[in-house]
């Protein structure tokens, strides 16, 4: 529960981030107020929030991101096999942005890792350990 809240948290900052991201490229605020947090309506969807790269703004997304958040100061997170394969599929629009310290006085959004479909896989980033998790519904009533 704790970390159900904290990722809603993370996802309401990070909104807030994009609005004043884009707000000091000169995006205007009827396109800020377009910034979607995907998770909300589609949890299968891959990413948590939909936003805009900038420049030049058309009217469809462009901006796929992923929210990771921590209350430590030391960014470790898991990746899921849904959020690798739409990272892969939208290369370049596709965002990791961590945030540490999250609900601390020193809270912060340290990386926004572009297209980690190429950085941690292709790559072959060094400090990933492959887990497998299984999620087991057990009702041996049916």
């Amino acid at each position: 529960k704790i970390q159900r809240e904290i990722g809603k948290a993370a996802e309401g900052a990070t909104i807030e981030f994009e609005k004043n991201r884009l707000g000091n490229l000169g995006v205007k605020e009827q396109v800020l107020d377009r910034i979607n947090r995907k998770s909300k309506t589609d949890t299968g969807a891959g990413y948590d929030i939909d936003s805009f790269e900038g420049g030049t703004v058309g009217v469809n997304f462009d901006r796929f991101i992923e929210v990771k958040a921590t209350t430590g100061n030391y960014p470790v997170f898991y990746w899921s096999e849904n959020e690798k394969a739409k990272a892969k599929e939208y290369g370049d629009k596709y965002f990791i942005y961590i945030w540490i310290n999250f609900g601390k006085p020193e809270q912060q959004l340290i990386e926004s890792i572009q297209n980690p479909y190429r950085q941690i896989v292709e790559e072959n980033y060094e400090k990933v350990r492959e887990i497998i998790t299984w999620r087991v519904t057990w009702d041996k009533r049916s």
